[in-house]
C-alpha cells in the first residue's frame, strides 16, 4: 500500500521512540548505581560535581555557571578560579569514588555523551 508522507514521519517517529525507551531500559539501572555510589561520598560539592557531571550531563562550564554565578566575583573569576574549582573538586571526587568500591565500574565508561 502507499503510505502518505505524514503516515511515514508517524512510523519513523514511533520507531525512533522505541529505541529510545529501549536504550533507557539500559542505561537505567547503571545511571542507578552510578547515583547511589556518589551519594556515598560525604563532601557535598564533590557529590553535586559528579551528579551534574555523569548523571544530568551538563558541562563544566554549567556546573561553574550554576554552582558559583551568585557570588560577586563571579565573572572575573569564572574561568579561572571557579572553574580550576570544579574541575579539581571533579578530580578529587572520582578518586574518592574509587578508592570507596574497589568494584567501581570507571565513571569515564558512562560518559555516553558528555562533553568538556
Amino acid at each position: 500500500s502507499h503510505l502518505s508522507e505524514q503516515e511515514r514521519y508517524t512510523m519513523k517517529l514511533e520507531k525512533i521512540n522505541r529505541l529510545i525507551a529501549e536504550a533507557e531500559s539500559v542505561l537505567l539501572p547503571a545511571k542507578n548505581r552510578l547515583v547511589a555510589q556518589i551519594r556515598r561520598i560525604k563532601n557535598p560539592n564533590y557529590r553535586a560535581v559528579l551528579i551534574l557531571y555523569y548523571v544530568e550531563r551538563r558541562k563544566i562550564t554549567d556546573i561553574v555557571e550554576y554552582l558559583f554565578d551568585v557570588q560577586l566575583d563571579y565573572e572575573e573569576k569564572k574561568d579561572t578560579t571557579y572553574l580550576d574549582l570544579v574541575k579539581r573538586w571533579k578530580r578529587e571526587a572520582i578518586d574518592k569514588l574509587e578508592s570507596l568500591n574497589t568494584a567501581f565500574v570507571p565513571v569515564k565508561q558512562l560518559q555516553i555523551g558528555v562533553s568538556q
